[in-house]
């Protein structure tokens, strides 16, 4: 099953002031469960959150589009990171990818 259409309407039902305290508390129980993933199903799961809620944003928003743009970034690093590796160097740039994603989740989240 694809997650991406349910955290999307996850985002989308929140879309209130009311209930931005209600989407604060499952964000806190997603990155709960998020933390027991694997390192890569980590990183998945945070980048398919991520650009789940930074796609509803207004694309004029300063600080959205900044975060988009950071996301398209890490989501090409991703994509490099499947090519032919060593498994050392694999897991060095998956653990920094993984510190940029908590960084840009923190912040992200931290705005609503």
């Amino acid at each position: 099953m694809d997650a991406w259409p349910v955290i999307r309407g996850l985002i989308e039902a929140f879309d209130t002031p009311e209930r931005r305290v209600q989407l604060r508390r499952w964000l806190a129980r997603a990155d709960a469960a998020i933390r027991k993933l694997t390192p890569e199903g980590r990183i998945s799961a945070r980048i398919a959150v991520l650009r789940a809620h930074l796609d509803r944003l207004d694309a004029d928003a300063a600080n959205g589009q900044v975060w988009n743009e950071r996301l398209s970034k890490l989501e090409a690093k991703r994509a490099l990171l499947k090519g032919p590796l060593d498994a050392r160097t694999r897991r060095a740039h998956n653990r920094k990818l993984a510190e940029d994603l908590e960084s840009l989740w923190a912040e992200v989240f931290a705005a609503i």
